[in-house]
């Protein structure tokens, strides 16, 4: 079994500054001038994200990190979970950008099976992925960026059914409250319709939606709340309010970098650990909105994001 690697806190404080020295300087460093404390691994990092767009800003800023940091880097493009997995098993591809529920939820599917109950908190989602990875990958930090399903209500909704701050509120007017997201979420349980009608909860209407159309529908006023992901830039967009999960009903869906074992020196978990511990929720939907609302590059959203936190740093 694979264990994940954690840093202590005392090497992330000495990455924080080596990593603010290695971006500060930028394009401008020489690579031989960081080689002798740099343990040969590869002789170059492949880093590939899936095609959304929160893993590629995760994939670019890895890259650009490790670049800066002296490293070789290729970028690969878009990929799938099933493709990337395969790839860094067999060493092809080295650092992938994942989110470990929805990864949980992949691999338990791909054994014929479900992700049983339970699994709602990051640390058992790490303990049951290790169980069922083989050695030659292995699961970095978990960062506290997380893309698990939220419930969010516009300004509205929340004004008129005050106080309208936690699902428990929420619970307590659903007969009141419109809902909508995804589809499969009227049959799922614990998490979902199902699992809330067990405890009698019941809610006025449900529309099941996509997860674009769900802006235009908060919008018109067609539904008062919806189910959308953590990182989704519809909360940014139409100022909707998070509603807290105080008995942590939804499972979290953090992310974490998937890596290939040889790949995995000391230097290489410490640099992607420091890097993820930046990216929480709220700062990595800030950058999924600069690319999808503000029309940014992933490029330049990543090559700011880096500059601002070694400048913040030095």
């Amino acid at each position: 079994m694979r264990k994940v690697h954690q840093v202590g806190i005392g090497r992330a404080k000495v990455l924080g500054t080596v990593l603010a020295v290695a971006l500060l300087a930028g394009a401008c460093g020489d690579d031989d001038d960081s080689s002798s404390d740099t343990v040969p691994i590869a002789a170059r990092l492949d880093v590939a994200g899936a095609s959304d767009t929160a893993s590629q800003i995760v994939a670019e800023i890895y890259s650009q990190a490790l670049e800066n940091s002296g490293l070789r880097v290729g970028r690969k493009a878009a990929m799938s979970r099933t493709d990337a997995l395969a790839d860094l098993g067999a060493n092809t591809l080295q650092v992938y950008p994942d989110f470990l529920h929805s990864l949980l939820t992949e691999l338990a599917s791909a054994d014929g099976g479900t992700v049983p109950s339970g699994q709602e908190t990051t640390d058992v989602q790490i303990a049951t992925v290790n169980e069922i990875l083989d050695d030659t990958i292995s699961v970095g930090d978990p960062s506290p960026a997380d893309n698990g399903q939220i419930i969010a209500c516009s300004a509205t909704a929340v004004d008129e059914h005050e106080p309208l701050t936690t699902l428990t509120e929420l619970f307590d007017k659903a007969a009141e409250v419109t809902l909508g997201g995804p589809a499969d979420f009227e049959t799922a349980a614990p998490w979902g319709l199902a699992g809330f009608a067990a405890d009698d909860v019941e809610f006025e209407e449900y529309v099941p939606l996509e997860d674009d159309a769900i802006g235009a529908a908060i919008s018109d006023g067609s539904i008062d709340c919806a189910v959308l992901p953590g990182l989704s830039s519809t909360i940014v967009e139409e100022a909707l309010i998070v509603l807290g999960d105080e008995s942590t009903l939804a499972p979290e869906d953090v992310l974490v970098p998937l890596v290939a074992t040889p790949a995995l020196t000391p230097d290489v978990t410490a640099l992607l650990s420091q890097v993820d511990t930046l990216l929480t929720t709220e700062v990595l939907r800030a950058l999924v909105v600069k690319v999808e609302v503000g029309g940014e590059a992933v490029e330049q959203v990543a090559k700011n994001f880096i500059a601002s936190q070694a400048s913040s740093s030095s």
